[in-house]
């Protein structure tokens, strides 16, 4: 009599484990930053359009005020605007945001473009021939006319 229980308890108890096997913890919500570049990168592939601030497109500054806007945050619309507001930075983090002259090498110039720092050397940007597009600080062309950031999340 005692070998049927414990049979039966142990089939108990291995259907109730296996019953739990399937619940999976709940993920860890997002910080900050991470919600901010989550933000950014559900927009890649739309497309550029001056003036836009999100569906169905929008622009280089239009990009940083709708992934700001998903942590509470309500950024100035223009991009000269953007980079009067936050805080300079030395060393980038990801979620800071990076502003370009209209010529290289030209730091007085006025600021023409902006993007969000992805981290690793990468920034996410709407651009007026591919849309909202992933590039890196590296390349000739943004290294040249690159002015700054500027951070609006402090950790």
């Amino acid at each position: 009599m005692r070998t049927r229980y414990s049979h039966l308890l142990l089939a108990l108890l291995l259907a109730a484990l296996a019953g739990c096997a399937h619940v999976l913890p709940a993920p860890a919500p997002l910080g900050a930053r991470q919600q901010v570049l989550a933000a950014a990168t559900a927009y890649l592939g739309a497309p550029y359009c001056r003036g836009g601030r999100g569906q169905p497109c929008l622009d280089c500054s239009g990009l940083v005020l709708a992934a700001y806007r998903e942590v509470g945050l309500d950024l100035p619309r223009s991009t000269a605007a953007q980079m009067r507001s936050g805080s300079p930075v030395e060393s980038l983090e990801p979620g800071d945001v990076v502003f370009f002259a209209a010529r290289r090498g030209c730091p007085e110039c006025r600021v023409t473009h902006c993007g969000i720092y992805l981290g690793e050397g990468q920034f996410i940007h709407a651009s007026r021939s591919n849309g909202v597009m992933v590039s890196e600080l590296a390349e000739r062309h943004w290294r040249q006319r690159y002015l700054g950031g500027r951070r609006y999340l402090e950790d």
